[in-house]
């Protein structure tokens, strides 16, 4: 199998990377040809989240670890995709908060999921808003950190957290930022006189 290179300047490097190691799961039979259709799917919402942990969702991965930390069997319930993308930081986060690593279970209390208007989001008690490559990166920092908080501490970071609001969050920051990507040129070129002459003078290509 030929390794793609990916220079690290590249506007998408991390992306493509991302895409390569899913791609390279599909071939060793880890990922499922659905898989690739949900990332591609994800891929666009974490666009629209801007490509960073934002604010609701490392508030949210906060009261994950919590949770795993003060539950009496804690489970960590991943897919091919995580699998194939973050297989050291799972390991890294089951040591951590002394959980079970279990493969494509479908009941979720915890859901890392980049849709907030997908089902899994909505029904999950505690719902992270970010990409799988960030989140449990982060969630094994806040593990190391949390540990040694006492069980009132973990506590009442649950009681005060409510996964409705930070859905809502997350949407209103889609929402902002759609509205400011409306006034940004970021969608190609404006049909000036100029572009429309270089259209005349040129071939042009219609990619589909």
């Amino acid at each position: 199998m030929v390794k793609i290179h990916i220079p690290n300047n590249h506007p998408r490097a991390e992306s493509l990377r991302i895409r390569e190691k899913l791609v390279e799961g599909f071939r060793k039979g880890v990922v499922v040809p659905e898989g690739l259709i949900a990332h591609g799917r994800g891929e666009c919402f974490d666009y629209l989240i801007g490509e960073k942990t934002q604010p609701f969702a490392f508030k949210a991965e906060k009261v994950a670890v919590a949770l795993l930390l003060l539950s009496n069997h804690p489970i960590i319930s991943v897919n091919g995709n995580c699998v194939a993308l973050c297989p050291t930081e799972i390991v890294k986060l089951a040591y951590l908060t002394g959980s079970k690593v279990e493969v494509n279970l479908f009941q979720n209390v915890i859901a890392i999921d980049l849709n907030p208007f997908s089902r899994t989001a909505i029904w999950a008690s505690i719902t992270i808003v970010d990409n799988v490559v960030r989140a449990f990166p982060n969630m094994i920092k806040l593990a190391k950190n949390l540990k040694k908080e006492n069980k009132e501490t973990l506590k009442k970071i649950l009681e005060t957290y409510d996964n409705d609001k930070i859905l809502k969050e997350a949407v209103k920051f889609i929402n902002q930022r759609l509205v400011r990507l409306g006034h940004e040129k970021v969608f190609g070129f404006s049909l000036t006189e100029e572009v429309l002459q270089l259209a005349k003078l040129n071939p042009v290509r219609l990619k589909g």
